[in-house]
């Protein structure tokens, strides 16, 4: 294992420049598989949603470096890998595909790490072996995609194993002072990322003790190299001395639940050497075969003449440490198949030499276990990425469910509480959640809707006073039953719906206190599960307040005398064009409605043109109309999204209810018609400025500039074919390029193929609620439009071209860019049928 010291890097090496054809060729290997383990890691990178620890991660790299390292004194986790990944999102964006790249980058440098390791050790060919088998690993593949420490960490720990490597080197010599502070600074940077890095350096010291009590300890060059290395130690050490005394308390008195059960010592070896393996989405069928190749590997790796001293250095900082968490967890249960990771590639190092030495041993077996390695792997490989069992719990698909059907009113309860991160990561609109405890929490963050939904964080039922240290900042709290009673109580006092969003309440709430308060207290109207181990849902709960609270009086009732609409929320004076108009509606129940019946509420201007509507089968999957009781009052609330092209002014807001019949809608009339008028509201332009709406998605693309600073971004066209006489409908999406466009309505024609106009016709955009000279830049208009085939139109092939005319009757030109199209653009073409008979 120890070499004497090393000779001048200026010495020839053997062999002279015979050599330098086999380095360039190992370099190319090398570069080949770093290709094909970034390829590996690539796909599928950020196309799930971030589970729990995930969102906590970018949570944290979110905040303000003072605010980042305050809150992770309070987490279970040192701030060294979240104070990169701020910068790093700041830079690249918070997609969940950037917040992962930052992992891959380590996992990739891994795959470096380990070719240099098994150079190091074993020699030139073991070393690309052992990059091989980290490149296939679906163990260091999972951890490359995961928005967390590991990979970071897990690549400190292997260049501190290449760091000590290279003391020992120096047994003989003074050590240069470099090496000692190379060593200190990755120790203190591991201890900064992940606390787990301090059980490998335990077992590191444990190795180098019992190395330097075997061979150097009565020479006086031993005794000088052990105070260096013991130097080193203290230097890490005062590196990470600020983070300390935070360490220390973190460890003794964690400020977390419980979460985690003893696991005995087989299980932590088969789960340990399975995932090192094949990693965490193995089929135990082929787990087995994986596991006794890679033993035998391993073996060869250990017992090859010349390195078996650093072959049980390696062996022994991927195992030492899982064995000392073993033991600690004696006292505490502190182990998890993902903390094994962080030791991992010293294994792939071990086994890649025994992979070298088949190959100069026999290279047919060895062809044969590379091969059975790759088959093995990649079969991991694709459960973990197509089987459910090892998809992340679906946050980003629950938060949104939520923020959709979340409504003024209403009250979100996260249980645990510590799984806000999710809401705050994924929910879609502004202003953010306002997010505090449900007991002892702030007073105004449960109260009313300004400012964004009150969402209210669970603690652990019945937990240790000791939780989160008594901090009120903490994520982490205890709560007795009865004030989280009285806290109930209040919500339900305060708010018409409670949404709860579930997740780890089993840790928190092993009794199940919460869940069965609420099920004996509300309603249950919704209840949706969500992909993952962790049984995430999302349930909706009516609470015992007055539907009637907040609302203006109504009397209105269906002809049937089902339903009377009791009362109604006032309509506001104005809303913005891209926002959302929110509505509650309370209705009397004399008799259930039909079960499938949908309620309707929409937006009509004076023409009784529709601009916008919502349908909804009230009040939720678990209470459906038909269910609703004779005699009691349920409140529906609803909201109407204004779509971004729609034109500012008056409309009038309708609501009604109808069912499918024979696959079409049939109203349920009301006494005075099928739908009721509530009033009107009036639709201004957005406070942000028209530039900050998403553009509307158009089926057909067009983007031509018709005439000065008008554009026509595209159109719908549902209808292409028709008989003479019928209506073809069209809907046109413009955007003024600047205030106050040329004048000049649009033209539609209807043309043969000959050139020949057949039909024309002239409009004002938006039934002329919206002339182009009086857009403002960057506005949208939504532009409904239909054409009406002639009755003497011949059957055939027609098409459609449109137009603006100017104030003297010309056409204006049309532009792709710079790129003139002359004054008229072909929209689309459409099939004229014949009269039937014909």
């Amino acid at each position: 294992m120890v070499e004497t010291q090393p000779a001048s890097r200026y010495s020839p090496s053997p062999g002279g420049e015979s050599r330098r054809p086999a380095v360039r060729v190992e370099g190319l290997a090398l570069v080949a598989i770093l290709l094909l383990g970034f390829g590996l890691r690539i796909v599928g990178l950020g196309a799930g949603s971030l589970w729990y620890d995930e969102t906590v991660s970018v949570h944290l790299a979110g905040k303000a470096l003072p605010a980042l390292v305050a809150h992770t004194a309070r987490d279970i986790h040192p701030p060294g890998y979240y104070l990169l990944l701020h910068p790093w999102l700041r830079a690249a964006g918070d997609s969940e595909f950037a917040a992962a790249y930052f992992s891959l980058f380590f996992g990739l440098l891994l795959v470096a790490l380990a070719h240099r390791l098994g150079r190091r050790v074993y020699g030139q060919g073991a070393g690309l072996w052992a990059a091989l088998l980290v490149a296939l690993s679906p163990y260091n593949l999972w951890y490359s995609q995961e928005v967390r420490m590991y990979t970071m960490g897990a690549a400190l720990v292997a260049g501190l194993i290449l760091a000590t490597l290279a003391l020992l080197r120096w047994e003989r010599g003074p050590v240069p002072w470099w090496r000692l502070a190379v060593y200190a600074l990755l120790g203190s940077a591991a201890l900064w990322t992940l606390y787990y890095s301090a059980f490998f350096l335990v077992a590191l010291n444990l190795m180098v003790a019992a190395w330097w009590l075997a061979r150097g300890r009565r020479r006086p060059a031993g005794r000088r190299w052990a105070v260096a290395w013991l130097l080193a130690q203290v230097g890490a050490l005062l590196l990470y001395a600020p983070w300390l005394p935070v360490a220390w308390r973190q460890a003794t008195q964690p400020p977390v639940p419980p979460w985690r059960g003893f696991t005995p010592l087989e299980q932590v070896l088969s789960e340990t050497w399975t995932a090192l393996s094949l990693g965490q989405s193995a089929d135990p069928a082929l787990a087995w075969p994986a596991a006794l190749l890679f033993a035998l590997l391993v073996a060869l790796g250990l017992v090859r003449r010349g390195a078996r001293l650093r072959a049980c250095l390696l062996a022994g900082s991927a195992l030492l440490p899982v064995l000392l968490i073993y033991l600690a967890s004696l006292a505490t249960p502190l182990y998890h198949v993902r903390y094994a990771f962080t030791y991992s590639t010293a294994f792939y190092v071990v086994a890649g030499g025994g992979l070298a030495l088949l190959w100069r041993r026999g290279r047919p077996v060895a062809w044969l276990s590379l091969a059975l390695v790759a088959v093995l792997s990649l079969a991991s490989i694709y459960a973990y990425h197509t089987d459910p069992r090892y998809a992340p719990d679906d946050h980003r698909a629950a938060v949104r469910f939520l923020a959709e059907a979340w409504r003024p009113g209403d009250v979100v309860l996260v249980d645990a509480g510590y799984a806000y991160t999710a809401l705050l990561t994924y929910w879609p609109d502004d202003p953010a959640p306002r997010v505090a405890r449900l007991v002892d929490g702030d007073e105004a963050a449960s109260g009313g809707d300004a400012g964004g939904p009150a969402v209210l964080l669970a603690g652990s039922v019945g937990g240790s006073p000791s939780l989160g240290w008594g901090d009120p900042r903490s994520d982490f709290y205890a709560m007795g039953k009865d004030e989280t009673a009285a806290a109930l109580v209040e919500l339900f006092a305060g708010h018409h719906r409670l949404w709860l969003y579930r997740v780890y309440d089993t840790v928190t709430d092993p009794d199940g206190f919460i869940r069965s308060w609420l099920k004996a207290h509300g309603r249950p109207f919704e209840d949706r599960v969500f992909s993952g181990e962790s049984n995430l849902r999302v349930q909706g709960y009516l609470t015992s307040r007055d539907p009637l609270v907040g609302a203006e009086e109504r009397d209105a009732a269906l002809a049937d005398g089902s339903l009377a609409l009791a009362g109604s929320t006032p309509l506001p004076a104005a809303v913005e064009v891209g926002g959302a108009l929110d509505l509650a509606l309370t209705w009397r129940v004399g008799e259930a409605p039909p079960t499938d019946a949908l309620l309707f509420a929409g937006l009509f201007d004076a023409d009784g043109g529709r601009w916008a509507q919502v349908d909804e089968r009230p009040a939720g999957t678990l209470y459906p109309a038909g269910e609703w009781q004779p005699g009691s009052l349920v409140r529906t609330p609803l909201r109407i999204l204004i779509p971004a092209g729609t034109p500012p002014g008056g409309y009038a807001v309708v609501v009604g209810w109808y069912r499918f019949q024979d696959g079409q809608p049939i109203w349920l009339p009301w006494a005075q018609g099928d739908t009721l008028p509530l009033g009107e509201v009036e639709v201004v332009a957005p406070a942000t400025g028209w530039a900050s709406l998403p553009l509307p998605a158009a089926a057909q693309r067009a983007g031509v500039d018709v005439g000065d600073g008008v554009r026509l971004l595209g159109f719908d066209a549902p209808r292409l074919e028709g008989r003479p006489g019928d209506e073809l409908p069209f809907v046109l999406y413009w955007q003024a390029r600047k205030d106050g466009p040329q004048a000049g309505p649009l033209v539609l024609q209807l043309a043969r193929d000959d050139g020949r106009v057949v039909a024309e016709q002239v409009a004002v955009p938006a039934g002329g609620r919206a002339p182009f000279v009086g857009l403002q830049g960057g506005q949208v208009v939504r532009d409904p439009q239909t054409l009406t085939l002639p009755a003497g139109a011949q059957s055939g092939v027609y098409n459609v071209l449109l137009g603006r005319r100017g104030p003297d009757g010309s056409l204006l030109p049309v532009r792709r860019g710079p790129v003139p199209l002359g004054r008229i653009y072909p929209l689309a073409t459409v099939h004229v049928q014949g009269r039937p008979g014909e």
